[in-house]
């Protein structure tokens, strides 16, 4: 007598998996974003670290990633518009004004899941990780980077979005 898996145990095996698999993805998603942030986060404070010593010799922040010369060795990945190409995202420096609310700081996309990671150049830490409220994929990674749960409505009109600070 032949032994043979009969096609109920075989669709059960795939239902199994199947469930497993639609409770694996999101969370292997979730990991995989917050692992692209967390290449961001690391650019940002060498690029930071790096305007520091900057300022200290010349009296002014770069305005440029590439104006950094010496101060931030991989210059290389940066394109013409002084932006710094890191895995799936970007970092570029964003002087808005001398204050410390929008003062000058690095700042670093990342586009899926849509999220930015600001880092102001004069205090240590992150300043804001935000999220794009057309699509709420960046909120996690957010909270799992700030290990926060309050946000508050930052960007701008043209931008919303919720910020994790």
């Amino acid at each position: 007598m032949k032994k043979a898996f009969t096609l109920i145990e075989l669709l059960v095996v795939v239902l199994i998996i199947g469930i497993l698999a639609a409770i694996a993805l999101p969370q292997y998603n979730k990991a995989v974003a917050k692992a692209r942030a967390m290449q961001l986060i690391t650019a940002a404070k060498t690029i930071t670290d790096a305007q520091k010593v900057f300022y200290l010799q010349n009296g002014v922040y770069a305005e440029k990633i590439a104006d950094l010369g010496d101060y931030f060795p991989p210059v290389e990945g940066t394109d013409a518009a002084g932006t710094y190409q890191v895995g799936k995202g970007k970092c570029y420096v964003a002087t808005y004004s001398n204050d410390e609310i929008t003062g000058p700081r690095v700042s670093c996309t990342l586009s899926n899941p849509n999220i930015v990671i600001q880092r102001y150049y004069r205090t240590d830490g992150l300043a804001c990780c935000s999220y794009s409220t057309d699509n709420y994929a960046g909120d996690g990674v957010c909270q799992l980077i700030k290990e926060k749960t309050s946000w508050y409505n930052g960007c701008s009109t043209e931008t919303p979005c919720h910020c994790y600070y």
